[in-house]
């Protein structure tokens, strides 16, 4: 396994790692797909601290009468489980505490284990598709990207998929929705307006595109999506974010396999049987600043998709198609 570069990649691969078997067992039944987090906080910190160093932190919650653990490394605190909380928690008498006192009680060893081992696996995984993706040379008319990040954002539950990037975007600028002068784009601009609906910040949107180079006529080709197509379906069965949402038409088309107009399929919520898991797809219109329905027509979904959010964190089941 490579040593993870960054505490956000180390959160991704954690998220698609915990399970319910990982789950603290006060809480276990509480865990769901939607709210991973749930009873993972000790064994996340002892993998931060193993990872990044630091010290650990414990403190007790009142209302909920359990402890909570997170980090702290060069005077910065990280939580990388207070997502499973609808609110902040009101944490006292809190403390450090040491990796080795932790991993002595067998339940939290036990548990610790299992969960590194999905990380180690999952993390082998990952790094093998960007040495895949970095080495293909299957199409004719792309221009390949010196960069291997093939994804972007801190949110893991929600993973928005464009078409392709652009010649002088993100895998150029380190930056989604930003030029090469640094501002963010015009559809950016709109996407952010979007993102202030379900509470998220524009730079934490998780992001990636059904295409991983760019195509030198700016045209996506049939043979682009033939061969990416494995590297897209691959990358999700990877992270395994709990929502996929396309943006506009062709990426829409790519992972629904319809020849459907947008307009039919946006705000929809449709599974599909070629992942090896069960997710649900969502489809809006592209944040385009020039087509009204960038913006207007997806005022409707975004609201709707934040009541999924919030209901599902209670019963993931409760998304319908």
């Amino acid at each position: 396994m490579r040593a993870f570069e960054t505490i956000n990649e180390l959160k991704h691969v954690l998220f698609a790692s915990y399970s319910k078997n990982t789950a603290y067992h006060k809480v276990k039944n509480n865990w769901n797909p939607f709210n991973r987090y749930v009873g993972q906080c000790v064994i996340t910190s002892m993998i931060i601290n193993r990872m990044f160093g630091g010290v650990i932190l414990c403190g007790f919650i009142e209302n909920l009468n359990i402890n909570h653990y997170w980090n702290s490394i060069n005077d910065t605190e990280i939580d990388l489980t207070i997502e499973q909380f609808t609110e902040k928690p009101h944490i006292v008498n809190i403390k450090t505490i040491s990796f080795c006192e932790l991993y002595d009680n067998e339940n939290i060893r036990n548990r610790y284990e299992q969960l590194l081992a999905h990380v180690t696996d999952v993390k082998d995984r990952l790094d093998l598709l960007e040495d895949e993706i970095y080495r293909c040379s299957l199409c004719s008319n792309v221009d390949k990207f010196m960069s291997k990040t093939i994804h972007y954002g801190s949110n893991c539950n929600l993973l928005f998929i464009g078409e392709a990037p652009a010649k002088s975007g993100w895998r150029i600028t380190g930056k989604v929705w930003t030029g090469s002068d640094g501002k963010i784009i015009p559809s950016g601009k709109v996407f952010e307006k979007l993102l202030q609906i379900i509470g998220l910040e524009l730079f934490d949107a998780s992001f990636t595109e059904a295409i991983k180079c760019y195509p030198s006529s700016g045209k996506v080709t049939a043979t682009n999506n033939k061969y990416c197509e494995k590297h897209l379906n691959n990358l999700i069965n990877i992270l395994k974010p709990n929502l996929l949402v396309p943006m506009g038409t062709h990426a829409a088309r790519n992972l629904l396999e319809t020849t459907q107009p947008i307009s039919q399929i946006a705000g929809k919520i449709y599974t599909s049987s070629k992942f090896e898991y069960n997710i649900r797809i969502m489809p809006i219109y592209h944040p385009s600043p020039i087509s009204p329905m960038g913006y207007k027509n997806n005022i409707e979904i975004f609201e709707n998709l934040k009541r999924i959010i919030k209901k599902s964190k209670e019963n993931y089941d409760d998304i319908q198609e």
